[in-house]
């Protein structure tokens, strides 16, 4: 029992009209009536009752047959949107180099829980992310706090602590815990862009609060948009940096940078999950899975 069939019925059924009907549908009459024939074929009896000059009517079976073709019409019709769904159900998250640190576990858990859900990652800075996900580019945007979040959800989903980033030589003029003092004359290494961090604004507070606090003035200031190039500067000797140690965790392990602590500490970089607040049911379920999974962990984020 196919669906044109069904139409054909439903459709001369209301018009009282295999003619009104016909032209409902945009067919011909001929094409209308031989659906209806076999649909009675179908189902082993006449439908309609032909009356001169009257057009037809529904006998008693069309009668009967009649509230059984409209629910399955809607049933075709919503099975259909369902699978449309399932079928193009698909979430996409923005990730900046810090975001990438939670991506094995996030996509683990999509793995194990939204097994038909396909998964398309974007890289980007994290100002970057967050235009993304306030524009609709993305679902999802894993970033670090160093930005500020308009008209979007976020959630902290882990918090990482921040390390002096130096290279062994540079390591005999630093004693930890210390301040940083005995190497105001090294550049800072920011990594990013300069159109896109501005370090000297809340846009950046993290580094930007710890210097106002505690009366700090790096000499010089270099953004630099790669983090291998930024490594090696510090190998190098020509300028320090504060990162997670994740970013450099081969490097500290092989001797070749020293990732030491601050006294003061700066406060803790949180990495961040975002979301437009209109995201629609299917993705705020992934959403809420992502959050669980970090809230029920050591690691407990905080909704800010």
């Amino acid at each position: 029992m196919d669906k044109e069939k069904l139409l054909a019925f439903l459709h001369v059924a209301e018009q009282h009209s295999f003619a009104k009907g016909s032209e409902q549908l945009f067919l011909n009459q001929s094409t209308v009536s031989a659906r209806i024939k076999a649909l009675e074929r179908e189902l082993e009896v006449e439908l309609f009752e032909r009356e001169k000059g009257k057009g037809v009517r529904l006998s008693v079976y069309g009668e009967l047959f009649l509230p059984y073709a409209r629910k399955i019409i809607t049933l075709m019709e919503e099975s259909k949107q369902q699978l449309k769904k399932e079928r193009q159900f698909n979430i996409r998250i923005g990730a900046s180099i810090y975001g990438y640190h939670l991506l094995p576990t996030v996509l683990d858990l999509l793995h194990r829980h939204t097994p038909g859900l396909e998964v398309t990652i974007v890289s980007g800075y994290s100002p970057e992310i967050l235009s993304m996900v306030q524009e609709g580019d993305v679902d999802i945007g894993l970033v670090n706090d160093i930005i500020r979040f308009e008209n979007v959800e976020h959630v902290r989903l882990l918090e990482e602590e921040l390390f002096l980033i130096i290279s062994p030589d540079d390591q005999e003029r630093y004693t930890t815990p210390q301040p940083v003092y005995p190497l105001l004359d090294k550049p800072l290494l920011v990594f990013g862009r300069s159109d896109t961090y501005h370090y000297k604004s809340v846009e950046h507070p993290i580094l930007y609060d710890y210097q106002r606090q505690h009366q700090i003035q790096f000499k010089k200031i270099i953004y630099i948009d790669q983090i291998e190039p930024l490594k090696k500067l510090i190998k190098q000797g020509n300028g320090i940096a504060f990162l997670p140690q994740f970013l450099i965790e081969q490097e500290v392990n092989e001797g070749d940078l020293v990732a030491a602590r601050i006294h003061p500490p700066l406060r803790p970089m949180g990495i961040h999950m975002i979301y437009r607040k209109e995201t629609n049911e299917s993705k705020l379920k992934v959403v809420q899975l992502i959050k669980n999974h970090f809230v029920q962990s050591d690691n407990s984020p905080q909704s800010d």
